[in-house]
């Protein structure tokens, strides 16, 4: 029901603390009847998820393993100037690092602990909601002894192929489980977490919000002027 406090992914694979917002019944909406905002994100982000996309004890098909962790639970913190991990960088390096699109981006070493992703890094430039704990292998520096060759360039933050084209306010044309809608661009994003679908649009006529990928967007082509016919003499 509305107001369940429950675990929810998010488009980036990963389960994060929200709460129900609204449920649809609406046909339109019966892959994912119901809309979820994420606790300590803004309302931009609420995003209607399917029944596989939640998890809670009240629902009857729960978590295989029974352990699902919202990924906003506290991470023991590294104290400044202590020994870092065999094999890692000190806090307040600033080295690069790889984000969950892919790409390599400017970052800041903030919190060390031991396991598989035992440094916290802070991509400069970015929020702080962005931050997020990596490998050994997703880190690029010149203090690791693994270091990546230094041919391979960073690549600083950049818009996706296709994104220049869409502003704020564009009518355009937007998929919908493959079909194509009237709507309007709300917004064009940067941060690293939006790079797979950058531009959230809604849906002409309806109350219906989402974020998409470039390609899964059209801009809207208005239509040409008739030509003054000539006057008969």
């Amino acid at each position: 029901p509305v107001g369940t406090e429950l675990t929810a992914q998010f488009t980036d694979g990963e389960w994060y603390k929200a709460t129900v917002v609204a449920v649809s019944k609406s046909d339109k909406r019966a892959k994912k009847p119901v809309k979820v905002h994420f606790l300590g994100y803004d309302e931009s982000e609420d995003t209607w998820v399917g029944i596989d996309g939640l998890r809670s004890k009240l629902l009857k098909k729960e978590d295989p393993a029974g352990k699902a962790k919202a990924k906003t639970k506290a991470q023991p913190k590294a104290e400044k100037g202590a020994a870092a991990p065999a094999g890692t960088v000190p806090v307040g390096t600033e080295l690069t690092a790889q984000f969950t699109d892919g790409e390599w981006y400017k970052a800041q070493v903030t919190k060390l602990r031991k396991g598989g992703k035992p440094v916290r890094v802070h991509y400069l430039g970015y929020g702080e909601d962005e931050d997020q704990w990596v490998a050994l292998d997703q880190l690029r520096s010149k203090l690791l002894k693994a270091g990546a060759p230094a041919a391979a360039a960073t690549k600083a933050p950049a818009k996706a192929q296709g994104w220049a084209t869409f502003k704020e306010g564009q009518k355009v044309k937007a998929d919908y489980y493959g079909t194509p809608y009237n709507a309007v661009v709300l917004q064009v994003s940067e941060a690293p977490k939006r790079a797979k679908k950058p531009i959230q649009v809604e849906y002409t006529g309806y109350d219906e919000r989402a974020w998409l990928s470039a390609d899964s967007i059209q801009a809207s082509k208005s239509k040409p002027k008739s030509k003054a016919k000539p006057k008969k003499a």
